[in-house]
């Protein structure tokens, strides 16, 4: 979802017991965490 729409690099991903911590670079920061609440509250 990321890449494919936005442009958006995953670096790295984390996955623990209820977590998932993607790493992105930091100039897209605050817009993958815009596009993943949105997708989250079912608005993407």
């Amino acid at each position: 979802m990321l890449r494919h729409r936005n442009g958006i690099n995953i670096l790295d991903a984390f996955l623990g017991y209820e977590d998932i911590i993607m790493i992105v670079e930091e100039k897209f920061g605050p817009k993958a965490y815009q596009l993943l609440s949105e997708e989250i509250r079912g608005l993407g």
